[in-house]
C-alpha cells in the first residue's frame, strides 16, 4: 500500500472516529428508563419493554459506541433525564448507577399483602420479598410485633428512596422514621390517654376506617376511649370488617358480629391485637387530642351522609340506630351473609 492510500485510510478512520466522539458529546433530549433491572447492555437493548423507550436511533448508536468504546455494564435503577445530555453522560450514569429517587406515596392499606404488593410495583424487589421482611417480628414498644403491627411502620407520607432498595434496608429506615415520629411530646400525649404509641396507632386505624369526615375523629376518638376506660367492649364495625376480610360490608348484621376472631371488638373488650390499616396522621392527631364528652354510642346519621350521630344513653342510641335501619331498608342495603 503506498503513502498516500495510508494517509487516506487513517485519515478516513480519524474522521470517523472525531463524528463518533462529535456525536457521543452532542447534548440532547434522552430518554428516561424508570425501571432498568438488566446488568448487560446486550440485555437492556433487547429488552422489548426496555425498547420501547429507546428510540431507534438511540439503540443503533449505543451498538456503535458499546462496540467501539470501552463501558462498564449497566447497573439496574431507576433513571430519569430531564435535561439535555451527552450520549455519553447517558451511558455513564446507567453504568455508575446514578440514580434518580423514586418518589415513593405511602398510602392507607388494611393488609401487609397488600402494601407487600404495592412495594412490588413500585420498587425493584418483588411481592414476595417484600412479604418475607413484613413477616418478621420486630422489637418495638416493649413487644413483639407481627406482621399485621408492622404495617404502623408505614405512616402515610411521601418517602424518597432508590428503586433498588433493599426491603430490609427500607424497613430498617421506617423503624427509624417510626422512632423519629414518636417524640417525648406525642409519647406523653398518648400516655395521657392511657395508651403505648402502638396502641394509639391501633385505635388511629379504626377511626381511619370509622370515618372519612375530619371534624368528627376528635369526637369518635373521645367515644373509644370513654369505652375504654370502663371496659366496654369498643363494638367497632371496621374491626368486624376485618375479621371477615370483607372491606365492602355496607351493613353490619348480628351473625356479623358473632364472629370468632381476636379482632372482633363486639366480643372483646379492649383493643384489637393490631391494627385494622395504616391510619392516617390526622386520625392519630384525633387520639392524641379527642374531644372530651360523655358520648358512648354513635351511629351514622341518615340525613347526613357521611356523618354521625352521637348518643349519651343506650335508649338515645337505639331511637338513632332505629333512624338509620329504617333508612338501609329504604335504600335496598340488606345485610349480606
Amino acid at each position: 500500500m503506498n503513502t498516500n492510500r495510508i494517509r487516506i485510510v487513517l485519515g478516513g478512520g480519524l474522521a470517523v472516529v472525531f463524528l463518533l466522539a462529535l456525536d457521543l458529546g452532542f447534548p440532547r433530549k434522552l430518554p428516561s428508563i424508570p425501571a432498568q433491572r438488566h446488568t448487560t447492555w446486550t440485555a437492556l437493548l433487547n429488552d422489548s419493554t426496555q425498547s420501547a423507550a429507546l428510540p431507534s436511533f438511540l439503540r443503533k448508536r449505543l451498538s456503535i459506541y458499546l462496540w467501539v468504546g470501552s463501558f462498564g455494564s449497566p447497573k439496574p435503577g431507576h433513571y430519569r433525564f430531564s435535561t439535555r445530555i451527552s450520549l455519553f453522560a447517558w451511558i455513564r450514569a446507567l453504568e455508575q448507577g446514578r440514580q434518580t429517587p423514586v418518589r415513593l406515596v405511602l398510602n392507607k392499606q388494611r393488609t401487609p399483602y397488600r402494601l407487600a404488593a404495592f412495594l412490588g410495583q413500585k420498587l425493584m424487589a418483588d411481592s414476595a420479598a417484600w412479604m418475607a421482611v413484613l413477616k418478621d417480628s420486630v422489637d418495638l414498644d416493649s413487644g413483639r410485633w407481627d406482621a399485621q403491627n408492622n404495617l404502623l411502620l408505614f405512616l402515610p407520607d411521601t418517602y424518597e428512596v432508590y428503586w433498588t432498595v433493599a426491603p430490609m434496608v427500607f424497613v430498617e429506615r421506617m423503624r427509624g422514621e417510626y422512632r423519629r415520629f414518636w417524640s417525648p411530646e406525642r409519647i406523653k400525649r398518648a400516655q395521657a390517654q392511657g395508651l403505648s404509641p402502638r396502641e394509639a396507632l391501633i385505635l388511629a386505624s379504626i377511626i381511619e376506617e370509622e370515618t372519612q369526615y375530619e371534624a368528627e375523629r376528635p369526637r369518635i376518638a373521645g367515644v373509644y376511649l370513654n369505652r375504654l376506660r370502663i371496659g366496654m367492649p369498643l363494638q367497632a364495625d371496621p374491626t368486624i370488617k376485618f375479621a371477615l376480610g370483607r372491606f365492602d360490608l355496607r351493613r353490619i348484621g348480628l351473625d356479623h358480629t358473632l364472629t370468632v376472631s381476636p379482632y372482633n371488638t363486639y366480643r372483646r373488650t379492649g383493643l384489637p391485637p393490631g391494627p385494622v390499616c395504616v391510619p392516617s396522621k390526622n386520625a392519630l392527631r384525633a387520639v392524641l387530642a379527642p374531644e372530651n364528652h360523655s358520648f358512648l354510642y354513635f351511629c351514622a346519621d341518615p340525613l347526613r351522609a357521611g356523618t354521625h350521630r352521637f348518643a349519651t344513653t343506650f335508649a338515645e342510641h337505639t331511637r338513632n340506630a332505629q333512624l338509620y335501619r329504617k333508612s338501609l331498608d329504604r335504600r335496598g342495603v340488606k345485610i349480606q351473609s
